[in-house]
């Protein structure tokens, strides 16, 4: 790879990680102002979980109807179409004031142009990056997810709901200037017209489904199981940023570890899934050490596993990559709002140690659909077999 293909990859892959990290940054938002928004609005307790539902349900009907199109459209023209939805409807509606119903159309919305940038972004990075680089690009670009939480966390020390809105309007803004400019010179770039894994495909996505469910019940319930084994709200508040930093440092090593080493399986998917498991276990021990320990490897490990499965869907569907993308944003983004109230609903009737337990069992379940789907070819296998090949 010459210098400056290597350069316009890199540069790619920042962008597109900043267009995913100010896409999903919304949900990052009404998480962190969860309490203020409940104050503001009546009190509704419930209100951080009906928008943040809104989001992930809204979000998996549209990569549901518009992802078999992603490709046909070009995936550059679905990225940078659902990033102006973003700036002009989404985040005006959510910093509109005094209507709930408003801020909940708003944060769906939201969820709606998430669900298409994200296989947008990714069909880019299987378009421009080389493959013996993707992974590592779409692990670095996964880390947007909890980036754009770390952020969300930041802005509600510093501003109020207004003003925070006001400022991730103006960075979606900066930021789709800078993807529109430096992905233009792509073009549209559609996929070519070859035949999908679909089974495959539909596989992940029940895996998908499962895994991030336990994640929506990480984020919905890992503070309140770290206050019920005695840790003060500073003190969880600093665990749970170390937590979000380390699944951040997880997924971009994990793709180091995959293209330096070339080890490109889906076994590596699901040891992740299960040492993750084991993290989410422990969250129902309730002896404080254990918890602790059991929150950094549910967030190291049990959070990591999302650029690695992405990366290997694209290397085995290269022809088709938003479409596939799109398979696993559906039942990843249908497992998130799932995972909250199955949590919800375990603790009321059975206590929230069994609540983990159950969590735990998902993410097991997980790992082992996709343990038995033999690895697609690395970059040097492939390039080996065109080189056998005659004439």
């Amino acid at each position: 790879m010459t210098r400056t293909r290597a350069t316009n990859a890199v540069r790619l892959v920042v962008v597109a990680t900043l267009q995913d990290c100010v896409a999903i940054l919304p949900l990052g938002l009404v998480a962190a102002f969860a309490a203020r928004l409940t104050t503001a609005h009546g009190g509704d307790g419930n209100l951080a979980g009906w928008l943040t539902t809104s989001f992930f349900l809204l979000g998996s009907l549209t990569a549901m109807g518009l992802g078999p199109f992603i490709d046909q459209l070009g995936v550059r023209r679905t990225g940078v179409v659902s990033a102006i939805t973003l700036v002009t409807m989404a985040l005006p509606l959510m910093a509109w004031p005094g209507s709930p119903i408003v801020l909940g159309i708003g944060v769906a919305a939201a969820g709606g142009c998430f669900a298409v940038v994200l296989p947008s972004t990714n069909g880019l990075i299987a378009a421009a990056v080389p493959m013996d680089r993707q992974v590592l690009a779409v692990c670095t670009k996964q880390a947007a997810l909890p980036l754009a939480m770390l952020l969300a966390a930041a802005a509600s020390s510093a501003l109020d709901w207004i003003w925070a809105v006001v400022v991730a309007e103006a960075a979606a803004v900066a930021v789709l200037v800078v993807f529109a400019r430096t992905t233009r010179s792509l073009g549209p770039w559609k996929a070519e017209d070859v035949a999908t894994a679909g089974r495959r495909v539909a596989r992940y996505g029940v895996a998908t489904f499962l895994a991030s469910a336990v994640v929506g019940g990480m984020l919905g319930y890992s503070a309140l199981t770290l206050a019920g084994a005695g840790l003060s709200s500073g003190t969880t508040a600093w665990v749970l940023l170390v937590a979000g930093l380390l699944s951040v440092v997880a997924r971009i090593l994990s793709g180091v570890l995959v293209d330096r080493c070339g080890f490109r399986s889906w076994w590596l998917v699901t040891l992740t899934m299960w040492i993750g498991g084991t993290g989410v276990a422990l969250l129902g021990a309730g002896a404080q050490p254990v918890v602790l320990v059991g929150c950094l490897l549910a967030y190291a490990f049990g959070w990591c596993w999302s650029g690695l499965t992405f990366a290997l869907v694209l290397s085995e569907n290269s022809g088709r990559p938003g479409r596939s993308s799109a398979v696993l944003q559906a039942g990843g983004m249908a497992g998130s709002a799932a995972g909250p109230v199955l949590m919800a609903w375990t603790i009321t009737h059975a206590g929230i140690g069994s609540a983990w337990l159950v969590m735990a069992a998902a993410m097991l379940v997980a790992g082992a659909i996709v343990a038995p789907v033999p690895a697609p070819p690395t970059a040097r296998v492939q390039a080996r077999l065109g080189e056998a090949e005659p004439g």
